[in-house]
């Protein structure tokens, strides 16, 4: 599956529903959609606001099952930001009320996929991530 999404928080709906699609036609999981839709959800929504700065853009989304994985590709043109090194590290003991905002994109990633990489080519951020099927 390889969609193009506006950079707007309305498509989230879209790209559930393109998650979910992909995955009851691979025959994956409840849990692995789950975790996928999670990790893309909070990603879409940290580029739509923070990329783009509620501007607009568009964000390219790749999902292909192979080998024994899921991989997942997001592109986007907006400003460079390597969220794997660049976003903050949420303080997870605090009380939620007390948290400052940000950080659980990265978190989600490191405690749902398997593998993650960035890299900015062409003028795009270019975000890799793949999760092992068990």
């Amino acid at each position: 599956m390889k969609n193009l999404y506006n950079a707007e928080i309305s498509e989230l709906p879209r790209l559930s529903k393109d998650v979910e699609n992909f995955c009851a036609q691979n025959s994956l999981g409840g849990d692995l959609m789950f975790a996928v839709n999670l990790v893309l959800e909070e990603i879409f929504a940290n580029i739509c606001m923070h990329g783009y700065e509620k501007k607009g853009g568009q964000v390219e989304i790749e999902i292909e099952k192979s080998a024994g994985k899921v991989s997942l590709k997001i592109s986007d043109g907006a400003k460079a930001f390597n969220p794997l090194e660049q976003a903050p590290k949420p303080d997870l003991s605090a009380k939620i009320e007390d948290r400052e905002i940000g950080g659980l994109g990265v978190h989600f990633i490191k405690s749902f996929m398997d593998d993650a990489s960035y890299a900015r080519t062409n003028g795009k951020n270019i975000l890799t991530l793949s999760k092992n099927i068990r």
